[in-house]
């Protein structure tokens, strides 16, 4: 909801109550959970994954969190994965719902990977989108505070707790050899994590699920 917010003064729905107008929040819930009337009263900046990744980043993260404790194999996972049997499923309702709507004028459909790819070049499309009105210099501001190194660092610090030290939500095992919440903020790593036949089967259920996604 909030980078600096701590949840231990409140669920997330009272922390976005309190935030003083205009206010940002984030969400993974799909737009079908929201508000119905949410794109006719707020802008919207929507982003999708390319889910090769999803999957390598997803999996990663319900081996590290104490909640979850995932401990099945990749095999395993992508079959979890694909049957839309996870929690935040079904990934492709969630997506193309969105993509349904992306010529609405209040939402703006991003991509992860143009994100990595050219990070200046979408905050200006997101500043122009949102009618912030912000400067080169200011932009060149959010892109340093929002690259992955500080947002890790951040990640850490607001638990206190020095970087690379284990969170007491996080299994230690996972985090020492795998890393954190924060894992690498990379495009392509599953070309180092997946065989041909993993890709073959993610690649099917891309079809089928999710046809119009470029």
């Amino acid at each position: 909801v909030n980078p600096g917010a701590n949840w231990r003064n409140g669920v997330n729905w009272q922390l976005a109550e309190a935030l003083q107008h205009p206010r940002t929040i984030k969400t993974h819930l799909p737009l079908e959970l929201m508000p119905k009337d949410l794109l006719n009263t707020a802008k919207v900046v929507y982003v999708c994954r390319n889910p090769r990744d999803c999957i390598i980043s997803w999996l990663h993260h319900n081996r590290l969190m104490k909640g979850t404790s995932f401990t099945g194999t990749l095999d395993e996972f992508i079959d979890i994965f694909i049957k839309e049997n996870w929690l935040h499923a079904p990934y492709s309702t969630h997506i193309n719902t969105a993509w349904k709507v992306r010529d609405n004028p209040n939402l703006l459909f991003l991509f992860y990977e143009d994100l990595k790819a050219d990070i200046m070049g979408q905050l200006k499309k997101m500043n122009n989108f949102l009618g912030t009105n912000r400067t080169e210099e200011q932009l060149k501001n959010v892109a340093s505070h929002s690259s992955f190194s500080e947002m890790r660092k951040r990640s850490y610090e607001s638990q206190g707790l020095k970087v690379g030290q284990a969170s007491d939500r996080y299994n230690k095992e996972v985090h020492d050899k795998d890393g954190g919440f924060f894992r690498k903020g990379e495009t392509g790593d599953w070309k180092e994590k997946l065989t041909a036949a993993h890709i073959a089967t993610i690649d099917r259920y891309v079809q089928d699920k999710l046809p119009e996604i470029p």
